[in-house]
């Protein structure tokens, strides 16, 4: 059960810091192999990984449920042992706030058996949850991953890996894992750009 443990702490943690929604429920699903596991602790991990950033205070995973739930936020489990198409375990983590607001993340196991991001809100993609990585939505248009390049390189910022995701309204989604720290004039440089939207730096 650990990998699928540290999963769902890393996309809590993912969530908590690509997302500026105050949630009224943490939803946590775990299907295929995933959902044949105990789920409580797949479930407090998530929880505490999304809070202890999103409060900014320390938070274990035994805490966590009751944090929660002193703050009015409802934790919901669900599992399935259905496989489902695509990656065979998918662990989801659904936020729901005020009104409308709503955020999803989706992970998986690599075929080495590391956390992946494989969906974001509406973007599809397979990026590492590791260390710390530049998130950045642009348009979807020739130009902007190499921008994205220069702007790191100039910086003497070392890209580890860099992972490329669309959605079906036009826009692209890259995640860049990296080696050392991003500062804060190459974090405004991106996010000047008139081809992106968006540009957040996260740590796992």
């Amino acid at each position: 059960i650990a990998p699928y443990v540290a999963l769902a702490e890393r996309l809590g943690r993912f969530l908590a810091q690509v997302e500026s929604i105050e949630p009224r429920s943490i939803e946590i699903e775990c299907v295929g192999e995933a959902g044949t596991l105990a789920l409580q602790p797949v479930s407090a991990a998530a929880v505490a990984g999304f809070l202890q950033l999103f409060l900014n205070v320390p938070i274990n995973r035994i805490a966590a449920p009751h944090v929660a739930a002193d703050r009015g936020i409802d934790v919901r489990e669900l599992k399935s042992t259905c496989t489902p198409e695509g990656f065979t375990s998918p662990v989801t983590i659904r936020l729901r706030g005020t009104g409308d607001q709503s955020a999803i993340a989706v992970g998986a196991l690599g075929s080495d058996g590391s956390p992946r991001l494989v969906r974001w809100g509406d973007f599809d993609i397979e990026a590492r949850l590791e260390g710390k990585a530049l998130v950045v939505e642009s348009v979807d248009r020739p130009g902007v991953i190499g921008f994205m390049g220069t702007s790191l390189g100039n910086a003497n910022v070392n890209v580890a890996a860099v992972h490329l995701g669309k959605s079906s309204g036009g826009h692209a989604l890259s995640m860049w894992n990296l080696d050392d720290d991003v500062s804060e004039d190459v974090l405004t440089e991106v996010q000047d750009s008139t081809n992106v939207e968006r540009a957040v730096v996260v740590e796992f």
